[in-house]
C-alpha cells in the first residue's frame, strides 16, 4: 500500500472514531442534562405548591382560630345565662372588630342559638328561612364540636366565593336530641385566596387555582372560573387524579395541550393546584438541549477541518518530498554518467524506457 492510500485511511478512520465518540458524548451530555433539568423543574414545582397551600392554611387558620375564640365566648355566655340581646351585641361588636383588625374579608359572625338566629351585621332572613336547612348548620352538626371549613358558594349578589367557618356549641336550651344543634359561624370571602391563586407560577410560567374535595372551583387565575366545578371545565379524571395524588405532580391533556399539575392539600379539604403546560415548562431544557447539540456540532466540524488540514498537509509535503528525491537521483545519475562519455546519458535512456 503507498503512502499517499495509506493517510487516506488514516484520515478517514480518525474522523470516523472522532464522530462515534463525539455522538457518544452528545446522546450522554444530553441525557444528563435533561433528568437534571427535569428533576430541578419537578422539585421547584413541588416547593412552590408546597409553600401556597401552607401559605393558605395558615390563613384559614386565623380563620378558624378567630371563630373558635367567638363560639367559645358565646358558649360561655350562654351557660351563664346571658340573654339573646348580649350574644347578638357581642357578635355584632365582633364582627367589627375582625374586619378592622384582622382581615376585612372577614365578613360577619352569625349563629344559630336555641332556634334563634342571630346575625353580627345585622341581616334579616326572609320568610321562610330555614337555617337547620343549611349547608353550614348540618355540617357543622355533623362535626360533633370540632370546626370545620364548609363547601364555598358562590353569592349571587356580589359574585364573589364565600366560604363559612363554622363551629357546634353546647347550652343550656338544646332543641330535640342533638347536643350540637347550636351553630356559631364566620363568613369569609375568598378574595386574599384569589389573589394567592393569581400571583403564584413556576418561574413565571402557569397558572394556579384552589379546587374543593367536591370539584368546587374556590379560586382561579381566571376568575370566570370561581364557583363552577372542575368537571365541567376539565373533565371528570382530572379530579379524581388531584385527588388520588394529594401530593406530588401528574400529567394531564386539559384544552387539547399536554400539561403537569403540581398539587398539595389544604386542610384535608382543598387542593393547591399550579398548572403548566408541557411545552412551557420544559421550554428552557429544550433551549440547553439545542445548544448542547449545537456546540458539540461546532466541534466535530473544528477537528474534523483541523484533521483535513492536516491531511493536505500531509499530501503536499509528500509530494515535495518525492520530487526532492527524484531531483538528488537524477543529480546522482547525471555526476556518474559524467565520469565516462561513452555512458553519458545511457542513465536517462534506461529511465526512458522504463
Amino acid at each position: 500500500m503507498d503512502a499517499g492510500k495509506r493517510s487516506r485511511i488514516n484520515f478517514i478512520f480518525t474522523i470516523a472514531i472522532t464522530l462515534v465518540l463525539m455522538v457518544f458524548a452528545v446522546i450522554y451530555n444530553s441525557r444528563v442534562l435533561y433528568n437534571a433539568s427535569v428533576t430541578g423543574i419537578y422539585e421547584d414545582g413541588k416547593d412552590v405548591v408546597m409553600a401556597t397551600a401552607t401559605e393558605l392554611e395558615n390563613y384559614l387558620t386565623v380563620a378558624e382560630t378567630t371563630l373558635r375564640v367567638a363560639a367559645d365566648t358565646i358558649e360561655l355566655m350562654e351557660q351563664n345565662g346571658a340573654s339573646s340581646q348580649d350574644i347578638l351585641q357581642y357578635m355584632t361588636d365582633q364582627t367589627n372588630i375582625q374586619s378592622a383588625q384582622f382581615d376585612e374579608n372577614f365578613t360577619g359572625i352569625y349563629a344559630y342559638i336555641n332556634g334563634e338566629y342571630m346575625d353580627g351585621l345585622g341581616w334579616e332572613p326572609p320568610e321562610g328561612y330555614d337555617p337547620v336547612s343549611r349547608d353550614w348548620y348540618q355540617t357543622a352538626a355533623e362535626a360533633g364540636g370540632e370546626v370545620v371549613i364548609v363547601s364555598p358558594y358562590l353569592d349571587a349578589q356580589t359574585g364573589s366565593v364565600v366560604i363559612t367557618v363554622a363551629k357546634s356549641i353546647s347550652g343550656k336550651e338544646q332543641p330535640g336530641d342533638n347536643p350540637y344543634s347550636n351553630i356559631v359561624c364566620l363568613d369569609v370571602i375568598v378574595n386574599h385566596i384569589q389573589e394567592v391563586a393569581e400571583e403564584v407560577n413556576i418561574a413565571e410560567k402557569g397558572y394556579g387555582m384552589v379546587v374543593n374535595n367536591d370539584g368546587f372551583i374556590v379560586a382561579h387565575s381566571d376568575r370566570e372560573y370561581n364557583g363552577k366545578n372542575i368537571s365541567d371545565i376539565y373533565g371528570e379524571e382530572l379530579l379524581d387524579g388531584i385527588i388520588d395524588t394529594g401530593t406530588g405532580s401528574l400529567n394531564a391533556v386539559l384544552d387539547d395541550t399536554k400539561c403537569t399539575l403540581f398539587v398539595h392539600p389544604i386542610m384535608e379539604q382543598w387542593y393547591a393546584a399550579i398548572i403548566v403546560s408541557n411545552s412551557e415548562l420544559f421550554e428552557n431544557v429544550y433551549s440547553q438541549l439545542a445548544v448542547n447539540i449545537l456546540v458539540s456540532l461546532i466541534t466535530f466540524w473544528l477537528i474534523s477541518l483541523f484533521y483535513y488540514l492536516g491531511y493536505k498537509n500531509e499530501q503536499t509535503y509528500g509530494k515535495k518530498v518525492e520530487e526532492i528525491n527524484m531531483q538528488v537521483v537524477s543529480a546522482l545519475a547525471q555526476a556518474i554518467d559524467a565520469k565516462d562519455t561513452y555512458t553519458n546519458g545511457h542513465s536517462s535512456r534506461v529511465a526512458k524506457y522504463s
